[in-house]
């Protein structure tokens, strides 16, 4: 009897074993919250997508993407306090980093952080899966959660984009 018992038990773990793995992982315990007053905004017409978390019609923003419809590929601006080698963004554990350049910005105590990427990366997949990113920011790790019911927007600027 134990024998047939140790057989099944094999028989499950090596079917556990070959069953395929989710494309995204699970949410990490570190997920951020929603902040009162700030979301993920987007717009759109024929000709670019805009996706931007923060103050809506503001220059209250923490990230903006900007992309040509179909394109594929996603510009990132990133206010920060100083220029940075690199955009650094995670969402959920999976992570990607774009070289960046460094433009002036139009307020006092900033510069913009430019980079490319493809819409396919990881990060982004996992980004639409969860609705919120975090940005490294100068060794400070931000949050930018979706508002409940907001999530959906995330969605919508990537598929305008692919």
């Amino acid at each position: 009897m134990r024998a047939i018992i140790a057989v099944a038990g094999l028989a499950i773990v090596g079917v556990s074993a070959c069953a395929p793995r989710p494309a995204v992982a699970p949410a990490s315990p570190a997920a951020p919250l929603p902040v009162a007053g700030r979301d993920w905004f987007v717009h759109a017409d024929s000709e670019s997508a805009m996706l931007a978390y923060g103050v809506e019609a503001s220059d209250e923003l923490s990230l903006r993407f900007d992309c040509r419809p179909g394109s594929g590929r996603t510009d990132i601006l990133q206010p920060a306090a100083r220029t940075a080698a690199e955009i650094r963004l995670e969402s959920g554990g999976v992570a990607g980093a774009w070289r960046a350049s460094a433009e002036p910005s139009n307020l006092e105590d900033e510069v913009l952080l430019l980079a490319e990427a493809p819409v396919t990366a990881p990060v982004f997949a996992q980004f639409r899966a969860l609705g919120w990113l975090a940005i490294d920011d100068g060794g400070e790790r931000r949050g930018l959660a979706a508002q409940p019911g907001s999530a959906d927007r995330v969605e919508r600027y990537f598929k305008l984009c692919e």
